[in-house]
């Protein structure tokens, strides 16, 4: 499960915290977070096959893109995947 807050971000008001909650995860496995505008494009890698194991997770975005600019307040989707190795 991922959470979001606040949504819709605003960087004025300081990060947009995400929540990865990994409640079934026996081993570390790596999970890449991701946050895309409304047209799917990346805006943001904040973890990238990040070595995790179960538990609540928090990330931190102070709403900037990859190149370090800040992004219009707006509504973005937030993308985690967890790759399980075997």
């Amino acid at each position: 499960a991922v959470q979001v807050r606040p949504n819709p971000f605003n960087a004025a008001r300081g990060p947009t915290v995400i929540r990865v909650d990994l409640a079934k995860v026996q081993v570390a496995q790596p999970v890449t977070v991701r946050v895309h505008d409304l047209a799917g494009r990346v805006v943001r890698t904040l973890w990238e096959r990040r070595e995790v194991t179960a538990g609540r997770h928090r990330v931190e975005w102070d709403g900037r893109d990859d190149a370090g600019r800040l992004v219009v307040p707006a509504r973005q989707a937030v993308n985690a995947v967890l790759e399980f190795i075997e």
